[in-house]
């Protein structure tokens, strides 16, 4: 049986060792908490994008409320976040 990690995996834990390992400088360290960020943003998004609504809908509305839920939140997060930093 092959078992293989995907690169992302196997990139994520060298990035994880070189942290531990080594000071690395601020600047670097900022690049990369936005790249990380920009990163799940996309995962996120593909997620979003490949999810079956149809079929979550046919379930009836239960099966949407974790879905509205979580939407609701973020929405309140992102506005509270907005107006704290204005």
């Amino acid at each position: 049986m092959k078992f293989g990690l995907p690169w992302f995996v196997i990139g994520f834990l060298a990035v994880v060792a070189l942290q531990s390992l080594l000071a690395l400088p601020t600047a670097i360290v900022d690049m990369g908490q936005q790249a990380a960020q920009f990163l799940l943003l996309l995962a996120v998004t593909a997620t979003g994008i490949r999810s079956p609504m149809v079929m979550l809908l046919s379930q009836g509305w239960r099966a949407a409320l974790p879905v509205v839920g979580a939407t609701l939140t973020a929405l309140l997060l992102g506005l509270i976040g907005a107006l704290l930093l204005a």
